[in-house]
């Protein structure tokens, strides 16, 4: 059988299995292989393999997809290769006053790559007062656009006295949002896990956990974002760091009664040398891998304490890491920020160090104290000497 007598779904199929750059080869040969290779089935099979996520659907069209694709993969090739100028632009961000306390994107997931229209919306809070929401890809004066931003009005649903000794130090809210595990500021006290339908529906029963099984002093915790609700606590034990991790369910006791359980899944000891005597930041990657930075360096261990990787890229302290699907960056008061990418690979999780992006000159800055990144930019706040901060953005060329 030649090619030629080949139907347009026998050629699709054969497509299908091919890579991107042989499939674009193809699309060139004539006429009916250009038809077959442009099908939407093609490329949303190639989009949908490579992103969990795809927002696509206020762009019907027979191109879309592929022009997601195309968009898309040419804006991951950039942000690995970090060429200034060439794959990124770099502005700073003024308007506040005093220091920023905190940042976060307002725009997750509302890049519309097949179009080439791209908006990362930042909003920060300061010590002066106000919040600002800042357009990253706008161009102009580097003062930024300023949103106003608006919220309903909030009433109390549900208080609840948790500890009976000392306040809440912190709480974190697990990523299906069912549980928030609450850090008590007396040391005497253990955490406590909080159901959050309780909340929404304060006519239940009020559903908080006995005390998890960690009565040392508590340093950091994080939760393992690929997991429903499994999260690791780092605890000093009062001659090691140990890290323990549990899965919160409910079990049910009777028809009428649950109870919140913390069914422990691993724990392991840290080494104990110097670099790790600092303050720590830890956070998870998919269901069995975290990051624990400590000093200068960075390392990679699995739940049951193997360490699968170690960088030590930065010169001075590193303050904060962004981890993501695709993405790790680390800030570091040498006034740096680091890039890496995940490695596909079917066995352990690894990192490849990319680059790094510089945070201008330490006559006016003290350092990076914190980062956050999307799919097409990357904002740190740099903490200024004059106790004024300022962001700076580093928006990736589509």
């Amino acid at each position: 059988m030649s090619a030629e007598s080949l139907t347009v779904d026998c050629i699709i199929h054969i497509f299908s299995y091919l890579e991107v750059p042989e499939l674009l080869l193809a699309a060139q040969v004539n006429k009916t292989w250009n038809e077959a290779a442009e099908t939407t089935f093609l490329w949303r099979n190639m989009c949908l393999r490579r992103w969990a996520f795809c927002n696509i659907s206020v762009i019907p069209g027979m191109q879309t997809w592929k022009k997601y694709y195309l968009h898309r993969s040419n804006l991951e090739h950039k942000m690995a290769s970090g060429r200034p100028s060439v794959d990124y632009t770099c502005k700073a961000l003024r308007g506040h006053k005093g220091v920023i306390n905190a940042m976060a994107y307002l725009s997750e997931n509302e890049h519309t790559f097949a179009t080439g229209k791209v908006k990362s919306i930042m909003c920060t809070t300061s010590s002066d007062g106000t919040v600002r929401a800042w357009n990253v890809q706008e161009v102009g004066t580097g003062q930024g656009v300023l949103y106003t931003l608006g919220a309903a009005d909030l009433s109390q649903i549900l208080r609840s006295k948790v500890f009976q000794t000392g306040g809440i130090d912190l709480s974190h809210c697990s990523p299906d949002g069912q549980w928030i595990v609450i850090c008590p500021t007396d040391p005497a006290c253990s955490l406590k896990v909080f159901y959050t339908h309780c909340a929404t529906n304060p006519d239940d029963e009020l559903m908080l956990s006995s005390p998890l099984p960690v009565t040392d002093h508590r340093l950091v915790t994080c939760w393992l974002p690929a997991e429903p609700a499994r999260i690791a606590i780092m605890h000093d034990d009062g001659m090691n760091f140990r890290i323990v991790s549990f899965d919160i369910v409910i079990e049910k006791k009777s028809k009428y009664k649950r109870n919140i359980v913390a069914q422990q899944v691993a724990n392991f000891t840290l080494p104990t040398q110097a670099p790790w005597m600092t303050e720590k930041i830890m956070k998870g990657f998919g269901k069995q891998t975290i990051l624990i930075a400590a000093g200068l360096e960075l390392k990679l261990y699995s739940l049951t304490g193997t360490e699968l990787m170690a960088f030590k890229d930065h010169h001075k302290i590193i303050t904060s890491i962004w981890v993501d699907p695709f993405h790790v960056v680390t800030s570091s008061m040498d006034l740096s920020l680091r890039v890496y990418s995940w490695k596909n690979t079917n066995k352990s999780p690894s990192l490849i160090s990319r680059y790094h992006l510089l945070g201008g000159s330490h006559r006016w800055s003290s350092g990076f104290r914190s980062v956050a990144c999307d799919d097409v930019s990357i904002v740190g706040i740099v903490a200024g000497t004059d106790g004024t901060d300022i962001l700076r953005a580093y928006s990736f060329n589509l």
